[in-house]
């Protein structure tokens, strides 16, 4: 009998997350958690304050060589790039990590888990390889599935700022596949993301599962046809539908 894995999308599929203040979240993030970092540090203000648009032009310089809708950046290489050529400054991966775990704190706004989610992953985790499927950065993200206590039901977890490529790159999902070791007709794919999800999933022989949700159906208006979808107020019904598309 082949093993059978289930990948997951996180935010909004099975993480409710305030994704509506991601620009002013970030500006938050940067004056409340990084300029005072750098002010412990002995950085005057005014050099401090400058440093989210060293981050911003840090991004550009990145995605002038790279493809903005396939790579994607590591937050935490570009702030430690940032900190060691206009700072001076090195810390450690464990200081990195609570720095931007904090940053994070301040940015996401509220973090919970949809309603029957755990009861869902209790169920999977019977008889199948769960694995995280994320467009996210993975540092902070490993932080918040640990904080949510569902950490432990993952196997595997491809961060696309871990591997340097978005979901909406074959190579994403490839490396998926090469991670759990599976011929992708034993997998399933399961998202809020018509595109992302479903589709750029199915492009790479994968089964899929639509999770339909109210604050990211807007940019899901798509010719796509999912395999099977599910309302996200009905989730806990997902080990039904698993069992269906991996008959």
């Amino acid at each position: 009998m082949h093993t059978k894995a289930i990948f997951f999308d996180l935010y909004q599929t099975l993480i409710n997350v305030d994704a509506r203040r991601e620009k002013e979240g970030k500006k938050a993030g940067f004056e409340q958690v990084i300029v005072p970092y750098l002010r412990q540090k002995g950085i005057s203000e005014a050099e401090a304050s400058l440093v989210l648009s060293r981050y911003s032009d840090e991004l550009q310089t990145f995605y002038k060589s790279h493809d903005k809708e396939i790579f994607q950046h590591s937050f935490p290489a570009a702030l430690a790039k940032i900190f060691n050529e206009y700072y001076g400054l090195t810390i450690s991966d464990a200081e990195m990590n609570d720095l931007i775990y904090e940053f994070r704190k301040v940015s996401r706004g509220y973090l919970t888990l949809y309603d029957g989610v755990r009861e869902v992953l209790d169920a999977l985790a019977v008889h199948h390889v769960l694995a995280i499927a994320s467009h996210t950065q993975g540092m902070y993200t490993e932080r918040e599935l640990d904080e949510l206590d569902i950490l432990r039901y993952f196997k595997y977890r491809i961060y696309s700022s871990d591997i340097g490529f978005k979901k909406t790159s074959n190579k994403f999902y490839q490396t998926c596949l090469e991670v759990v070791c599976l011929e992708p007709k034993y997998c399933v794919m399961v998202g809020d993301n018509l595109y992302e999800d479903v589709y750029m999933a199915s492009q790479n022989g994968m089964h899929t599962v639509w999770i339909m949700n109210p604050l990211t159906q807007e940019k899901n208006k798509t010719e796509i046809e999912p395999e099977a979808s599910l309302p996200i107020t009905s989730i806990i019904d997902l080990p039904n539908i698993i069992t269906k598309v991996l008959s």
